[in-house]
């Protein structure tokens, strides 16, 4: 019986000695995780920084200075595509799809960024509100800009862009998941009918 005893407490020893281990190594795997994680949802927020920052020196510049930025663009485009318009018809109308376009890209960055600390839902609610003061704000601080003017059609083609830019961001991660979680039930049920097929 005093052997039994001593075999049956080695053996528990042990068990809760692999417990202990096993435990220890799944709270540093937790750690490292959310490390991981950590670093990434970091690294995902840099192209929506980076392009903000792009989107405020931009909309920082005095008039000569946005005129030498678009003007170059807009020549080139109406020499190669719209020969039959004046450059100044042609410059008007890059300008307004630029306010578009980056408004457009900076929505959808932050969507792809923020969806990695909340749902896609509450993501792109948080960014259309977030861009839409940025928008606003943007085109009201140009009156204190030399050669520029605020107006407010300008800001609301950024809203426009910013709509535009959540809704399809949101739209294409929810058919991506949408995809993935289709892709999971076939093979689950194709496993399910081979699991199936063995038994009889």
């Amino acid at each position: 019986m005093k052997f039994d005893k001593e075999f049956l407490h080695g053996i528990m020893s042990e068990k809760e000695s692999s417990i202990s281990v096993r435990s220890r190594f799944l709270k540093s795997n937790k750690k490292t995780n959310r490390e991981k994680n950590r670093k990434l949802t970091m690294i995902s927020f840099l192209p929506a920084i980076i392009w903000l920052i792009l989107l405020l020196v931009l909309s920082s510049q005095n008039g000569p200075q946005t005129a030498a930025t678009s003007l170059p663009m807009a020549e080139w485009i109406q020499q190669h595509f719209f020969p039959q318009d004046s450059v100044d018809y042609v410059h008007m109308y890059l300008r307004k799809w630029a306010h578009f376009i980056v408004y457009f890209i900076e929505s959808g960055l932050l969507v792809l960024a923020m969806k990695n600390v909340m749902k896609a839902w509450k993501a792109a609610c948080a960014v259309f509100g977030l861009c839409t003061i940025l928008a606003i704000a943007d085109e009201a601080h140009k009156v204190l800009i030399v050669g520029r003017h605020c107006q407010w059609d300008e800001a609301g083609i950024n809203i426009v862009g910013v709509i535009m830019g959540v809704l399809l961001t949101w739209s294409i991660l929810w058919l991506i998941r949408w995809a993935r979680g289709t892709l999971e039930a076939v093979s689950y049920t194709h496993l399910r009918a081979h699991e199936t097929d063995s038994y009889l």
